[in-house]
């Protein structure tokens, strides 16, 4: 569904053919900002505008990576960029552009930083005191937080996310009915149905288990209730204000490792003469620890810590304080780690910086995993679904719906990460050929391939539709299975994957079904100049809980080929 109108996607169109000139007023402020930050503020939004849907409309504008400020009762925001050209570059783009039948206003400005923190400071506080007032016990708190299906029978958790579901289905048949273009044949597929669904939808498949199934886990480090240097988990999201942190001992998903090695990191940084980083004021150093714990039993720890200005001789000696820590710990307290790693970084990123190297301490610099008779070599970064047993059971229904009996079958695994799918698959097909735009995922993939002795498995290092050959195929059995980030995948994927005329069968696997609606819209919706291509129907569809007491699913949905002429 486009979140915006048709003559707004006129406005758009003629927006590459429209150049603009930038002031030297801009380029002055941006070049005399050396002490000053500076940030692009946009005027004359329409009410409702949120940071998220103000992003989706950037990035259509092909302006990509904003940090989005939206207070929900102005009609201004305000995004900052990596770099000055990234800002002049969007203030061009977005200026005297409409959106949703406003006109926006696009203008440089400076900020103090001083105002931020004392703003951070405030609303800090704000929080501080709504914790205190409430008479939840800590660790109640934190359950709310992160497992909030917690206090239902697991049966009962169920039973709410197969609603969800069936909701978020409803308004892709509808959201269908409503497209300006719907042909009779569409409408035929969408409206067959008299529960009003846009296809059959089986029960919800449950988790084999339910309580200490997350296979990874990042831990921040920083500060309790009490003022207590703490590992753990964030009472709130930080961009509201949260910067309370509780120990996770009592989650229901955190494995009784993770929680082990949790605290042996919590007892090492409270030893330590060194302070917790602090997001805020960006003091400090401890920011976080991230823990793998998989089924296979090896396991992968990686501390970050922010050098501030620290010597390389003060830094050596922590490295050397964290490796002899952990090596006292595992022995002491039950647990062995496989794989030991620092991040020294001063780059600010949630999680793992993705330009900071790491560092090998102890063992080896990856851990393996078991999944479906297969072995699996896991990179520090690489993605792996967290819950093993329960991704076994939707790979196992995303085969059958594939069907994959033929010998002569090509399947295509888009955005395959690590090569999971493609490899638990490749027994059942001719031809395996992934693409991944994560060079060191496309890395680990290869060497899983080889790690099972498959021949017939080739992963591309790159975007899906800049390797728009993969798709040229005659003659052959074409299957393709999508597994996306949680956002989706970019429209010229799914233009890709409709202009495959040899593709008949297209499994789309979504962790966000709201967020990934645009592409089930854009797999389904008419021929048209822009989306060439016979169009797919969504045959059945069914949610897997793989992330149980949360409020998340995964959502498999097999789309089908129109075969009609």
């Amino acid at each position: 569904m486009s979140i915006h109108s048709r003559d707004e996607e006129e406005y758009i169109g003629n927006v590459a053919k429209k150049q603009k000139t930038i002031s030297s007023k801009d380029s002055d402020d941006l070049q005399s900002s050396s002490t000053v930050q500076m940030r692009l503020r946009v005027d004359n939004l329409p009410p409702y505008t949120t940071a998220k849907t103000l992003k989706k409309f950037l990035n259509i504008l092909e302006i990509l990576d904003p940090k989005i400020s939206k207070d929900p009762k102005k009609n201004y925001a305000f995004a900052t960029f990596k770099n000055n050209e990234d800002m002049l570059a969007a203030k061009e783009k977005v200026d005297q552009v409409l959106y949703k039948k406003n006109c926006l206003r696009a203008t440089i400005e400076k900020f103090d930083m001083k105002d931020q923190q004392a703003f951070y400071e405030r609303r800090a506080a704000q929080r501080q005191v709504e914790l205190e007032e409430d008479t939840r016990l800590p660790h109640e708190k934190l359950a709310d937080q992160v497992t909030p299906l917690y206090k239902l029978p697991y049966s009962e958790q169920l039973i709410k996310k197969q609603k969800a579901i069936t909701q978020t289905l409803h308004k892709f048949r509808n959201n269908m009915r409503k497209l300006s273009n719907v042909t009779p044949e569409i409408l035929s597929v969408f409206e067959a149905r008299q529960d009003k669904l846009p296809c059959e939808v089986l029960d919800i498949i449950a988790s084999p288990v339910t309580e200490g199934y997350r296979t990874k886990c990042e831990f921040t480090i920083g500060i309790n209730i009490a003022g207590e240097k703490v590992v753990g988990f964030l009472l709130g999201r930080f961009k509201k204000g949260y910067t309370i942190v509780e120990e996770p001992t009592h989650c229901l998903h955190v494995s009784e490792t993770a929680k082990k090695i949790a605290k042996a990191t919590q007892d090492f940084v409270r030893e330590s003469s060194y302070d917790v980083y602090d997001r805020a004021t960006k003091e400090g150093y401890w920011r976080l620890v991230t823990v793998r714990t998989q089924k296979s039993g090896e396991v992968m720890v990686i501390l970050q810590f922010h050098p501030q200005s620290l010597s390389t001789e003060e830094i050596d000696r922590l490295k050397s304080d964290i490796r002899e820590h952990f090596s006292k710990a595992s022995r002491s307290c039950g647990f062995s780690i496989t794989s030991l790693l620092v991040q020294i970084s001063s780059e600010v990123a949630d999680g793992l910086s993705p330009k900071a190297s790491l560092e090998l301490l102890h063992g080896s610099d990856h851990i393996h995993e078991e999944l479906l008779d297969c072995r699996f070599r896991i990179s520090p970064r690489a993605f792996f679904q967290v819950n093993t047993a329960c991704t076994e059971l939707l790979y196992t229904k995303c085969r059958e719906w594939a069907q994959l009996d033929n010998s002569k079958t090509l399947l295509l695994d888009l955005c395959c990460g690590t090569g999971t799918i493609g490899i638990t698959m490749a027994k059942h097909v001719e031809k395996v050929v992934g693409v991944e735009m994560v060079p060191e995922a496309v890395e680990d993939a290869k060497f899983n391939a080889e790690l099972n002795g498959l021949k017939n498995v080739d992963f591309i290092a790159g975007k899906v539709e800049d390797n728009i050959d993969v798709f040229r195929r005659e003659n052959e059995s074409v299957v393709a299975i999508l597994d996306p980030p949680r956002a989706g995948v970019h429209p010229s994927v799914i233009k890709a994957v409709r202009n495959c005329d040899a593709l008949k069968r297209v499994l789309f696997i979504a962790c966000d079904a709201e967020a990934a609606m645009n592409n089930f819209i854009s797999l389904c919706r008419p021929q048209s100049n822009q989306w060439t291509g016979k169009p797919f129907y969504p045959k059945r569809a069914v949610a897997v809980d793989l992330f149980p007491h949360t409020n998340h699913c995964e959502l498999l949905i097999a789309f089908e080929r129109d075969s009609r002429e």
